[in-house]
């Protein structure tokens, strides 16, 4: 009985870490794609996600009025960044909550993060943003 609690134990505790790496990958992904690091933010995405990535430093790129465009890169420098709940979809699969503080605004935007592990090359890949 000893022994079989000490495995769950340790059992428990690899999915601890599993998933606070996989917590961490997100947490990694959404602060460097809210301060618009996007090559930081698209080297933690699978390649699918890296595309949405991709258009969304396109779309910064884009903006041809440099007071503009410095306006977006200060507002997002001082957005503040919360990790929520964590969500274990299973051994390989979890959601990340975060609250977005704007700065002047009352109600946070909420997105998550969706982390999947790539068994292929062992490492945590970011797959979704919602």
């Amino acid at each position: 009985m000893i022994l079989a609690l000490g495995a769950a134990a340790a059992l428990q505790g690899c999915s601890d870490r599993r998933v606070r790496e996989a917590a961490d990958v997100a947490d990694s992904f959404i602060t460097a794609f809210f301060a618009a690091d996007y090559d930081k933010a698209a080297a933690l995405c699978s390649d699918s996600m890296r595309a949405r990535v991709d258009e969304s430093a396109a779309s910064v790129d884009a903006i041809s009025d440099s007071l503009e465009k410095a306006a977006f890169l200060e507002l997002s420098a001082e957005l503040e960044i919360h990790a929520g709940e964590i969500y274990e979809m299973g051994q390989d699969s979890v959601i990340v909550d975060f609250d977005i503080m704007v700065p002047d605004e009352l109600e946070p935007m909420r997105n998550s993060v969706v982390v999947v592990l790539d068994k292929a090359a062992d490492v945590w890949k970011v797959v979704g943003m919602r």
